[in-house]
């Protein structure tokens, strides 16, 4: 898939950015400030979305801290952004009164678009209980590195959890 535009902070800009379908684990990477978090927290989710309304995202980050910056401006997206919904107007919040707005606050929410009462997007800590994890595209952001995860024992365990959790099919 291509997506040839983007939307940051209510407006639209350029840029390229093309995916493929695998069912193999895939890495963003990008020099430092380029954007990895951005395209894993917002670009993929709303991608997906664009296409497949039932599309459930998870990500996985270091604190609650930071599952509260992307989801709330992931959220803010979803809920504001006129050209979005010019475009995708079934990546929106549910109007009041839908069942699926009672599912729209940080520890996950639902997208107008989703004919099933269930969260389009969850996000939570590394060493989080996985049972239940059940997501279309699940992503992993800054848990692994120095600057994160400050002593090598650190890296080790939320390394072992992304292998535990994360890339649990058949290689």
């Amino acid at each position: 898939r291509r997506f040839a535009c983007g939307i940051r902070n209510g407006r639209s800009f350029g840029f390229g950015f093309e995916t493929t379908e695998t069912t193999r684990p895939a890495m963003i990477q990008a020099f430092w400030g380029g954007g990895k978090s951005w395209n894993s927290s917002t670009i993929v989710p709303l991608m997906d979305w664009a296409e497949w309304p039932t599309a459930t995202e998870g990500r996985i980050y270091l604190d609650e801290g930071t599952i509260k910056k992307w989801t709330g401006r992931l959220m803010q997206i979803v809920e504001e952004n006129d050209n979005l919904h010019k475009l995708f107007p079934w990546v929106s919040k549910p109007k009041t009164g839908d069942p699926r707005a009672k599912i729209w606050g940080f520890e996950g929410f639902c997208i107008a678009g989703n004919p099933i009462r269930q969260r389009s997007w969850e996000a939570r800590t590394i060493g989080s209980q996985p049972t239940g994890f059940r997501y279309m595209r699940a992503g992993f952001d800054d848990v692994v590195s120095d600057k994160e995860a400050t002593t090598a024992s650190i890296q080790d365990r939320n390394l072992d959890y992304i292998k535990r959790v994360g890339l649990t099919m058949r290689k």
